[in-house]
């Protein structure tokens, strides 16, 4: 699990060795599309079995609610409050949209295994809401209102969705993290530590962490097979949030809610740049100056050469790496991939230029 974390957190700057020649350039649409499927279905196995093999927890089972302590200060109960509308967010927005994508059905274990995941989140906070006396009251209802929340985001591009996906399972791990220090600091003396809360919110934390690492994997093929979209999504959600952040001298921020992008977070606008957007780009191999582009007029490209944003190289041998791992994932469950034409064309490495 601390692999899985630390492949998350560490943004490559280096690429390493020379860059593998993958001619996505040379493929048309159809073929970048087989070749997208192929590799959303390799993810796919992959994660599903590690997620099989790593994460198998109960949000009822797995956790002594019982000893869970009933007097937690209100930034605690709001914290949580806030985790429960992120998980309420990706559950009824996020997760149902993502079945849109094209070639989805070749990731549909991935999809039904982030569904598992956010379903268990879900029955933690509740649980740890309930026991906190906040059951039925007003932040242990995080509302889901698609009215407002569409007009903010192009909830009906799929690609959209992942970009935003991304976005929230950083700033969820991050919350976990925040909410674990809070509960230590506030386990004086050390004795009367929350042992079990903690424990729950570990759980979901290690969670939040591998479906980060999952969505930047999609994003990460979605961006080479066909990053001038990509690119263009990713930086209409980043300034999407960007503008609905509050400013950090606002003060105390709001009542979490699913249906307000502006509380959902619980960050102000300098905190998800520098703790959110810029690892996420990082990751991606994307520069932060993409989002200069959100004052270009609509209907100007994104980017007339996409190394202006994209750090090539990087990109290429991240995807090739994640193949390679698919492949022999494959290889050793004794069901490889399929190795037709297009898959031959999108994915040999060959010598020389482009």
């Amino acid at each position: 699990m601390a692999m899985a974390d630390a492949e998350w957190l560490r943004i490559e700057t280096a690429q390493r060795g020379p860059a593998p020649r993958l001619r996505v350039a040379l493929l048309e649409p159809p073929q970048r599309e087989r070749a997208l499927a192929h590799a959303l279905r390799g993810l796919s196995r992959w994660y599903v079995a590690r997620a099989q093999q790593q994460r198998n927890w109960n949000p009822d089972l797995s956790i002594d609610w019982r000893r869970v302590h009933r007097d937690h200060a209100e930034a605690i109960r709001r914290a949580i409050a806030a985790r429960a509308a992120l998980t309420t967010c990706a559950m009824a927005e996020v997760l149902p949209r993502l079945s849109r994508l094209h070639s989805a059905l070749d990731a549909h274990g991935l999809l039904a295994c982030w569904a598992a995941d956010e379903a268990r989140h879900a029955g933690c906070w509740t649980n740890a809401l309930q026991l906190l006396g906040e059951h039925g009251g007003p932040l242990a209802q995080p509302r889901a209102a698609p009215a407002a929340f569409t007009r903010l985001l192009p909830w009906e591009d799929p690609l959209a969705c992942i970009a935003f996906h991304l976005f929230a399972k950083r700033a969820a791990w991050l919350a976990d993290r925040r909410l674990l220090r809070t509960l230590h600091d506030a386990a004086r003396p050390v004795p009367d530590a929350d042992t079990a809360l903690a424990a729950a919110i570990r759980l979901v934390s290690v969670d939040d962490a591998v479906l980060t690492y999952g969505a930047s994997e999609v994003a990460r093929f979605l961006l080479y097979y066909d990053p001038e979209r990509m690119l263009t999504v990713l930086a209409q959600v980043a300034q999407a949030l960007l503008r609905t952040a509050p400013a950090r001298d606002r003060g105390a921020l709001r009542c979490p809610r699913a249906d307000d992008l502006s509380t959902l977070f619980m960050l102000d606008a300098t905190t998800l740049v520098e703790s959110v957007v810029s690892p996420v780009f990082g990751v991606l191999a994307v520069s932060l100056s993409l989002l200069t582009h959100g004052s270009r007029p609509p209907h100007a490209s994104v980017s007339t050469t996409i190394s202006e944003h994209v750090e090539w190289g990087a990109l290429e041998w991240r995807v090739a790496r994640s193949a390679a791992r698919h492949a022999q994932h494959a290889m050793d469950a004794g069901v490889p991939l399929s190795a037709d034409a297009q898959w031959r064309a999108a994915w040999a490495l060959r010598p020389g230029t482009a």
